[in-house]
């Protein structure tokens, strides 16, 4: 049982199968999940990343995150670290497990140096908290795949 089935068995006694995930198609508005609980910083975050070119999510605690992923493989993940009930290192190790998952791109957003570097090879990026609104915007235009060349 992988880490993103074990925390939904535990809250809803079953097995989760991850045949039918979600992923935007081409022709559609990519997507991006925010995993943020400080809301000032997820309002900022939807803010650049919606200027990016991106249909807009956020969820504020590693749990809602978690049963979210299993039904929708976002084309950009942007996740804090330090999160209520399921930690943000928790979350990489379940998404980076899953082949559905190959082609999000994974920012990490964190206070916490250490941590961060600790598991940047996991991540296609990681921001060291203060990020520049113009920073994230630019970074996540790069990510973005209707604006690959």
């Amino acid at each position: 049982m992988t880490l993103l089935q074990s925390y939904n068995s535990a809250a809803e006694e079953k097995d989760i199968v991850m045949n039918d995930i979600e992923r935007p198609q081409m022709g559609e508005m990519p997507h991006a999940i925010i995993v943020e609980d400080e809301e000032s910083l997820s309002t900022i975050f939807r803010k650049a990343i919606d200027m990016a070119g991106y249909s807009v999510e956020v969820i504020s605690n590693g749990k809602e995150a978690l049963n979210r992923l299993q039904n929708i493989a976002p084309n950009l993940l942007l996740l804090d670290l330090h999160l209520p009930q399921v930690t943000g290192e928790e979350i990489i190790e379940a998404v980076r497990q899953k082949p559905e998952f190959s082609d999000t791109r994974i920012i990490l957003a964190t206070a916490d140096a250490r941590l961060g570097n600790h598991i940047e090879s996991k991540a296609d990026l990681v921001l060291i908290k203060p990020i520049r609104f113009s920073t994230l915007k630019r970074l996540a235009t790069r990510f973005n795949p209707s604006h690959a060349a």
